[in-house]
């Protein structure tokens, strides 16, 4: 019986059973939102990637990353790829639509660009 609470406070302080300490709110714009990176080890730290990039089927779809941790909890994980999704979405229409004047040929530059995964490091999600 005490190794199971042993092992119950360890996860308690771990952050495994932590409760979310931030709310998305589905209505905030991506760039709006912080504190989404607070971890306490490496394997909370995950990143998802963000904007349009015109040339994505090289670059692997985005402009650019945010970080977050698992912390946050599904609900608001749920929320950040479902506010993550729609910004995409906008921006990709905005950008054909750009492109599809004569007057604005498009111009891609190839190039491969990948990101290490995210670390924790001083209680914060990076990447190094």
């Amino acid at each position: 019986m005490d190794i199971l609470k042993i092992l119950l406070l360890g996860l308690f302080l771990s952050g495994c059973f932590s409760k979310a300490t931030v709310l998305i709110n589905e209505n905030a714009m991506v760039s709006e939102l912080s504190g989404l990176d607070r971890c306490n080890f490496n394997y909370q730290c995950k990143r998802i990637g963000i904007g349009y990039a015109f040339c994505s089927h090289i670059e692997e779809g985005t402009a650019g990353t945010l970080h977050y941790s698992t912390l946050i909890g599904k609900e608001n994980i749920n929320r950040l790829k479902v506010m993550v999704a729609k910004e995409i979405a906008e921006e990709e229409a905005r950008i054909q639509k750009y492109l599809s004047d004569p007057d604005n040929p498009p111009e891609c530059q190839p190039y491969w660009r990948s990101a290490p995964d995210p670390v924790c490091s001083n209680n914060r999600c990076i990447t190094k």
